[in-house]
């Protein structure tokens, strides 16, 4: 009975993690009968974009040698701009995925940057009213 209980409560363990792992599956409020796809842009916020559904359920065919390139390539790319969310103290594993760790730093990245734009912005403005003044 005692060893029963054990290893209900690893599967159940094991079961748990499995789900929360599987987090970038679909967008936050995704509409029933509808498609999505991520969309990954390294100069603004991910997001999900609802895409014709026709085109995302065809046939998988298989990948000639300049997609198989051009995926290395995206890779090399990734682990890159994860080397650099590193360096800037973001807590991310350099493995070449988009995954979740990576996309809430790259989305903080990325308000972080359009703040600094702002200040700037507003920054310029007040110093052309005072030239104005003058």
């Amino acid at each position: 009975m005692k060893n029963t209980t054990v290893l209900f409560l690893i599967t159940l363990l094991i079961t748990t993690s499995q789900l929360q792992a599987q987090n970038l599956g679909l967008p936050k409020n995704p509409k029933v009968g509808k498609c999505y796809a991520n969309s990954f842009d390294y100069n603004v916020k991910f997001e999900w974009k609802e895409v014709d559904c026709s085109k995302v359920q065809g046939k998988k065919t298989s990948r000639t040698k300049e997609q198989l390139i051009k995926k290395e390539q995206r890779k090399l790319k990734m682990i890159a701009y994860q080397k650099k969310l590193i360096r800037l103290d973001y807590d991310v594993e350099i493995n070449g995925l988009l995954d979740r760790k990576t996309i809430e730093a790259h989305n903080k990245l990325i308000k972080i940057k359009k703040k600094e734009e702002k200040r700037k912005r507003r920054a310029e403005k007040k110093k052309n009213k005072i030239g104005i003044k003058l």
